[in-house]
């Protein structure tokens, strides 16, 4: 998905650099300075994925299996910002750009649970949930750039490193297998009896932040609309290192979901530390980096350059 975005846009590039070439009207006065204010978009795509899984066994259970799959996806994303560039020659310059987006996150959680008791019978069962959550980004960028135009139409390719902030908060859910043994009271000695059930269990990725370097390039066509002010299309590739985050289970007390008599049953700091110490991260790798397309208004200020 993400190659397909980014051969679009340089496809556009490649486009604007072909009206560019084609044409055979004098490129358009080059001002020192440009100035730019832009919004956009980034289309939505899936940006992490986390399995937790586990097998255990138990008096009565010959063998237990549970299994839980949690897809984050952002939503499209609107953006804004802007950006100053100060040109050294007609053709070549540096720019410092800044912007800031906000996606929606949706969150689905798949669990598969199975059981089978030492008699050879047996069940499997499965549940889904959904959650919310969101993703802010504000990328500032150090570019170079390089233009070149004719007549009325402009094209601009920029690139450099970049700084990101980001803030990150999810919601979800998982399932964790529990069992129960009660003895009852007829002689002699009484009936053991064994209920197996799994207990939906809120999970959240606390609201943090962070910063981080990457990089950004991309390519843009500027129609001129007057002496001082022209129209911009661009599309731009953001590269935002990948990001680890912790799902942090929340302790209480929960009934099984699959109706088997299993209620009120404690989910604890043991349960949690339990998790950590069978080798279970909850953990998921948030893939932060990103393809947007704007459309803004360019500013040309200061001194004309000799062409």
């Amino acid at each position: 998905m993400r190659t397909r975005w980014i051969s679009l846009g340089m496809a556009i590039t490649w486009f604007g650099c072909s009206m560019t070439s084609g044409f055979g009207a004098p490129s358009p006065p080059v001002r020192q300075m440009e100035i730019g204010l832009w919004g956009g978009f980034s289309p939505d795509r899936v940006v992490g994925r986390m399995t937790s899984q586990d097998s255990w066994n138990s008096f009565l259970l010959s063998s237990v299996t549970e299994q839980t799959g949690i897809r984050s996806k952002a939503g499209a994303a609107p953006a804004a910002g802007l950006s100053y560039s100060f040109f050294y020659s007609p053709h070549l310059g540096v720019q410092v750009l800044a912007g800031c987006g906000q996606a929606d996150l949706a969150t689905s959680s798949a669990f598969d649970f199975a059981w089978t008791w030492t008699d050879g019978s047996g069940a499997a069962k499965s549940e889904s949930w959904s959650g919310t959550g969101r993703l802010t980004r504000v990328p500032v960028c150090l570019n170079l750039v390089w233009k070149q135009g004719a007549g009325l139409f402009t094209v601009e390719v920029s690139g450099g490193p970049a700084c990101y902030w980001s803030e990150l908060r999810q919601g979800s859910t998982f399932g964790y297998g529990v069992t129960r043994v009660s003895l009852g009271s007829q002689p002699p000695g009484g009936t053991m009896t064994q209920a197996v059930d799994a207990l939906a269990v809120p999970l959240t990725v606390p609201n943090t932040s962070w910063w981080s370097a990457g990089a950004n390039i991309g390519g843009s066509l500027n129609v001129r609309l007057a002496d001082f002010i022209g129209l911009k299309a661009e599309a731009r590739y953001f590269y935002c290192p990948p990001k680890r985050v912790s799902w942090t289970p929340e302790a209480g007390t929960y009934d099984g979901m699959f109706g088997n008599g299993i209620l009120a049953e404690p989910f604890t700091a043991d349960d949690i530390a339990y998790l950590s110490g069978s080798g279970q991260k909850l953990e998921q790798k948030t893939d932060l980096s990103f393809v947007q397309f704007s459309l803004g208004m360019t500013f040309f200020l200061g001194r004309r350059l000799p062409h």
